[in-house]
This record gives C-alpha cells, structure tokens and sequence, in this order.
C-alpha cells in the first residue's frame, strides 16, 4: 500500500461462474500523506513531528464479479470486486522502541470498506494466484487518531496493491 506492506488472508465461496463471495482480513500500517522519513548523518531513520504510529486491521465481507467469462481464456479471469466491514485501528507511540510501543497500545473501532479490480491466473483448479487493486475507506466513530502532532485524522485509507494466493478444495 501506500503506506508500506502489510499481510492478511481471505475465504471465498464461488456461487457461480462469475460471482464469489468473499471475506478477508488484513494488517497494515497506515500513514499521513504529509509524513517524510529523514535519515540522520548516522543513518538512523526518523520522521519530524511524528506522535503515534497507527496500523489497521479490517475486516471487510463482500463480491467479486467475473467480466469476460466468455470472451477470454480460463487462465486469465479479470474481475472487479467490493467489501465493507469493520476495522481495528492500533495506534502506538512513536517515541518508544517499535515492539515496546505496543504496551502503550491503544485501539479503536471503525468502518469502511473498499473497491477495487483485478484478476486471477492460471489453469490450475486447486490454486488461485492473483492480483488486485483496492481503494480502502475507513471512517471512525469518534474523532479519529493523531499520527503527526496536532493533526487529528477522522478517517484513513489508501491505494493498495494485494498479491493473492490460496488453494481451492
């Protein structure tokens, strides 16, 4: 994303040719467009005015639909898909040590979603390898979170590249 890489997995169910039901979740880091990392004469990576690193965890059901069914061969099948759901939002202080910050950990809860295209590849029934383009949305219900100091964010997102892999059965 742009925000850095994140992970996460995903279950879906195929009701017919072209539509598939899906739900996934996923854990990345999330960002404020106006952050710049700069690197020290000693080489140690910081970023000014930094307060809280926030990271997301949503939890999103949805739909994909198929397009080109008929036109295309089975080993590219190009779709475009949407989920909404809930999200887990973490947010850790900055000024401590990247694994003890989650002591100080605090969470909140948010809704979103996203939409996005993309297609799977390949022949093989028993894979899925694929590859998606998504516009995340995520909202909160309170104020939101404070990533640079004094900037208060009431909702995050961002372009995500996700590559899929999965077995069938």
């Amino acid at each position: 994303g742009e925000s850095g890489f994140g992970f996460g997995g995903f279950y879906r169910h195929q009701l017919n040719e072209d539509i598939t039901l899906f739900s996934d979740i996923s854990f990345s880091e999330s960002k404020d467009e106006r952050e710049f990392e700069f690197i020290d004469v000693f080489g140690n990576a910081f970023t000014v005015g930094k307060k809280n690193r926030i990271f997301q965890v949503p939890l999103n059901f949805g739909a994909q639909y198929r397009f080109f069914k008929n036109e295309l061969a089975d080993n590219l099948r190009p779709y475009i898909n949407a989920g909404v759901g809930q999200a887990l939002i973490i947010t850790t202080p900055y000024s401590k040590e990247f694994f003890n910050a989650f002591e100080d950990a605090q969470f909140k809860l948010a809704a979103g979603g996203y939409v996005g295209f993309g297609a799977n590849f390949g022949i093989d029934t028993s894979n899925l390898i694929g590859l998606n383009f998504r516009y995340y949305y995520i909202k909160f219900f309170d104020e939101g979170v404070e990533s640079l100091e004094g900037r208060v964010k009431d909702s995050i997102g961002g372009f995500f590249v996700t590559i899929n892999f999965g077995f069938m059965y």
